[in-house]
């Protein structure tokens, strides 16, 4: 078995050995947090010392990635609760400051990659999960690789749509990689459920083409529904010669906003696709945690597109929201780019009065470090669309950083080339938006019907 512990003198400095200290009263205010529901918590008592920060840092992430740790010991100490607290969303982030985290922590091996699940948040509005993996040895060994081809059940019974989506950066510690994302079900869900996942075959993220890894990791995942969700049916609904636009559902949990949409069209009437806005009170865009998913089905002359988008936590349940479809793609393709080699600051520009500011580039070995704002709205696709090229050359480059996440200001992208100046940064514009007010659809938002108090407002 593994012990953290034994590997705690290589990670410390002769100073940061020096100034360990666990006090008495430390050590019981950690245990007098632990709550122990049949019976007594039984304890070999050992000497212990407590690491300053920057080892404290190190020490639980090993801990949470390579240990199972009894819940309740991770309830009292904060830092260590969840990795969702510090490599999840927004959402993620705030929902873990008062709702609990299952800790599953299981790991099969087999092909010599090792691939373990440590935690899953379900709260009504959607399912999160952190999860590593790690190849042990062999030409993977260090890579990043993620799960590429799988199967999904719920209680053993199989489902017609499920999936990964979302997720933050992939995060490396040693040789694995730690990856915070969505699970996606088409299927009405019971409180608690056991999730049976099944892996045939892992990718390669480096590889050019993903090179893939066959093997067969399986996992039978207790999923447990936790927090306070409100899940609100809304009444009203959109008829106009365009169709019929309404909103089945809505949940508002911990983690996020899960807004489910509805729009029936003749099969005869042809447009652009179709996307949306959600606008709070104050008419401003609820940000994105998770896009759009969307089903077709085309029967007795009619179109129908059902669309699932997962959006932030909101703090207060307002009023009401409004739903503001629009057009995408109404505007042509324009690739930019601007050589590497132009006077700093350098913008690109994306169109929609925004773009790329780069503000520093450090020549690395190997790599091409750039600093970055992002100005304007559509943060996280700016971000995708901003890429590394070599002149006359199709193959954008592959790179890490700052890519997935909704921050604007002080962003790192490390492209995976040398530096030389035949680089030029590259983008396509982002496709104007063209509001269909005659869909737009106002929600109110019945708070007695959820449940919810005037006081509690």
């Amino acid at each position: 078995m593994y012990e953290p512990s034994r590997n705690i003198k290589k990670l410390l400095s002769k100073d940061e050995k020096e100034k360990l200290r666990f006090t008495e009263k430390d050590r019981e205010k950690v245990f007098q947090k632990i709550e122990v529901s049949n019976g007594r918590l039984v304890r070999k008592m050992h000497p212990v010392k407590i690491l300053i920060p920057a080892a404290v840092v190190i020490i639980t992430l090993g801990l949470l990635l390579q240990t199972s740790i009894p819940k309740q010991v991770l309830a009292a100490i904060p830092f260590i609760q969840t990795l969702f607290s510090e490599y999840g969303d927004e959402g993620q982030k705030k929902a873990v400051e008062k709702t609990e985290v299952q800790h599953i922590n299981q790991t099969v091996l087999d092909n010599d990659v090792k691939v373990t699940f440590h935690e899953i948040l379900y709260d009504g509005a959607r399912i999160s999960v952190s999860y590593s993996i790690e190849a042990t040895s062999g030409r993977y060994k260090g890579k990043n690789l993620d799960i590429f081809l799988f199967n999904m059940k719920v209680d053993g019974q199989d489902l017609t749509s499920y999936g990964f989506s979302g997720g933050t950066n992939d995060k490396k510690i040693g040789n694995r990689y730690l990856k915070v994302q969505n699970i996606d079900l088409k299927k009405a869900l019971p409180e608690k459920f056991t999730l049976n996942l099944s892996i045939q075959e892992l990718v390669s993220v480096d590889d050019v083409g993903g090179k893939r890894i066959k093997g067969n990791w399986a996992f039978s995942l207790p999923v447990e529904k936790t927090g306070e969700a409100f899940e609100f049916t809304p009444t009203v609904s959109k008829k106009t010669e365009l169709g019929e636009l309404r909103v089945p559902e809505i949940v508002f949990g911990p983690s996020a906003t899960l807004v489910k949409i509805e729009y029936k069209r003749p099969m005869n009437l042809k447009h652009s696709s179709i996307s949306y806005n959600v606008l709070d009170p104050n008419n401003k865009k609820m940000k994105v945690l998770r896009g759009e998913i969307s089903s077709y089905r085309y029967k007795n002359g009619i179109a129908t597109m059902k669309t699932e988008i997962i959006f932030e936590p909101m703090k207060d349940i307002p009023e009401f929201i409004t739903i503001q479809p629009y057009y995408d793609g109404i505007s042509e393709i324009k690739n930019n780019k601007i050589s590497i080699t132009e006077k700093l600051p350098i913008f690109l520009d994306q169109g929609e009065d925004g773009g790329i500011l780069i503000n520093k580039i450090e020549k690395k070995q190997g790599e091409v470090w750039v600093y970055f704002d992002v100005i304007g709205d559509y943060v996280k696709v700016r971000k995708q669309r901003f890429n590394l090229m070599k002149e006359n050359e199709l193959q954008v480059i592959n790179r890490e950083g700052d890519i997935d996440n909704p921050d604007s200001k002080n962003q790192l992208i490390k492209f995976k080339t040398p530096y030389s100046e035949d680089l030029n940064f590259f983008s396509t514009t982002i496709f104007k938006q063209k509001v269909i007010k005659e869909l737009e659809l106002k929600i109110p938002i019945n708070k007695e019907e959820l449940g919810i108090q005037e006081s509690n407002k």
